[in-house]
């Protein structure tokens, strides 16, 4: 039967529930008590409805979901606080050794990095109206996938127009969470009109996404209009057995 809260029944329907009650449900010849119930609960069901009877109590609302917070995951369908690369600010190149560990405070240019060898002499395939050596400050985040130490470094390639005496004198400094954690500088090793060298800095990290800073710059020691520079950035987590390249999800920006 139905809840007594459920609607209060008018003296008619109360009188024609008992006659129900008395007698078999007509055309049923009888029957078992509880078949002759919901027979009867199904009849004033429907005598209820045609009486214009009260509805039904509607479920109590939950509660409105508190707003995302901007570190939280988006659900589908939602953009994302980040966008794939990092904000490459392009600076002159220092005029001296003395100054490759302090960047420039003024900018010639920018682009958004997502990866790949970087063209220190040359960055107007990147967009950059800049005719001259520059060197390369990025800005945004990183993002660590596995514990353990993970190392940024670069590979720097060099080629001159005349054979040069000295290699060019060259930087790389990284800053996580606006905390220096390392900082490589070597002079690159020369085989006729060619140089190269590998700078790598490192920090035991755990998961997740840090704030990254990180600047490079090649001071040539002879002949900076001639130097072809090329800059390749690379990672290395505690799974890879190399330096490798970024992959795209590695480098994130915030729009």
């Amino acid at each position: 039967m139905p809840s007594p809260d459920r609607f209060r029944p008018s003296a008619a329907v109360a009188a024609l529930a008992l006659t129900l009650l008395a007698a078999p449900a007509h055309g049923q010849g009888g029957g078992s008590d509880k078949d002759r119930l919901d027979r009867i609960e199904r009849r004033l069901d429907a005598l209820e409805q045609r009486l214009g009877g009260g509805a039904p109590p509607l479920p109590a609302q939950s509660p409105a979901a508190p707003a995302a917070s901007a570190s939280a995951p988006t659900a589908a369908g939602e953009a994302s606080p980040y966008l794939p690369g990092v904000v490459a600010v392009v600076r002159v190149a220092p005029a001296s050794p003395r100054q490759l560990s302090e960047p420039p405070v003024d900018s010639v240019g920018g682009f958004i990095y997502t990866g790949g060898p970087i063209t220190l002499h040359d960055l107007q395939s990147r967009g950059v109206r800049y005719n001259g050596l520059a060197g390369i400050e990025l800005q945004g985040w990183l993002a660590v996938t596995q514990a353990g130490r993970t190392q940024l470094g670069e590979d720097l390639r060099a080629t001159f127009g005349q054979f040069p005496i000295v290699g060019p004198d060259c930087i790389l400094q990284v800053w996580l969470e606006d905390r220096q954690i390392g900082a490589d500088r070597q002079t690159m090793a020369l085989a006729k009109n060619q140089g190269k060298a590998t700078l790598v800095a490192g920090a035991d990290l755990q998961p997740g996404l840090y704030k990254l800073r990180l600047w490079t710059a090649c001071v040539p020691a002879s002949n900076p209009r001639e130097a072809r520079i090329t800059a390749d950035l690379l990672v290395k987590e505690p799974g890879d057995l190399n330096l490798r390249g970024f992959k795209p999800d590695e480098l994130l920006h915030q729009p």
